[in-house]
């Protein structure tokens, strides 16, 4: 948080390893050069309803591959992935169990592309992580989904989304974690622990994503 001036902490976290920084309309995109499994993060605060707080929302973005590089193995690999989003959910007594079930953006996906089929895969991969289970347990996200990124930027609403599912220019990755953040002492220790999570999620998805592409190459043969 910032306080007279100051730092958030995000920003001292993030300080060292930013290579450039933009203010966008709905925050601030950091580009990062460090070792960990995404290269930019977009910081972004979402007020509350009756209430002068505010949630903070992290959406980190790993770009596998980028514009100039699709072929057709990765547009095959890319709908393959379609149906593999993820969001966790809140499940049991008090909300005190964690599971993995497929993300809202499958069903606009299959608005346009009613071929793509969910698969489990990726969500039972994050769930039987432990570590990462671990530090969900302790940060209670408000939400935490790990999902293919299609952007509709400068798109008009209709057939140019599924026309862009058809022809994906991109193959890019983003987690979202959205939490109220903590006071005091204990809030440079849960941002790291974000990070974290966020870290293990995207190497998750990285892995599947090649695993998608050597099928789809053996598939070729």
């Amino acid at each position: 948080m910032e306080f007279f001036g100051g730092k958030s902490v995000e920003l001292e976290v993030l300080g060292p390893h930013v290579k450039s920084k933009e203010e966008t309309n709905v925050g601030s995109l950091f580009t990062l050069n460090w070792d960990r499994q995404f290269e930019r993060i977009l910081v972004a605060k979402r007020g509350l309803s009756f209430s002068l707080d505010s949630t903070r929302q992290y959406t980190a973005m790993r770009t596998l591959v980028r514009r100039g590089e699709m072929n057709e193995n990765w547009k095959k690999c890319f709908w393959k992935l379609l149906g593999t989003g993820v969001a966790l959910k809140k499940t049991g007594f008090l909300s005190r169990g964690l599971a993995f079930v497929p993300s809202t953006s499958i069903d606009v996906i299959k608005a346009f592309m009613p071929e793509v089929t969910v698969d489990d895969a990726l969500g039972k991969s994050l769930a039987g992580d432990a570590d990462l289970m671990g530090l969900l347990a302790r940060l209670r996200p408000d939400s935490f989904v790990v999902d293919l990124s299609f952007s509709t930027e400068g798109l008009p609403i209709g057939t140019e989304l599924g026309s862009m599912l058809r022809e994906p220019r991109e193959l890019m990755w983003t987690v979202i974690v959205e939490r109220y953040p903590s006071k005091g002492t204990g809030e440079r220790k849960d941002f790291l622990s974000v990070l974290d999570a966020i870290d293990i999620a995207m190497k998750k998805a990285v892995d599947h994503t090649m695993r998608t592409r050597d099928e789809v190459s053996k598939g070729q043969h």
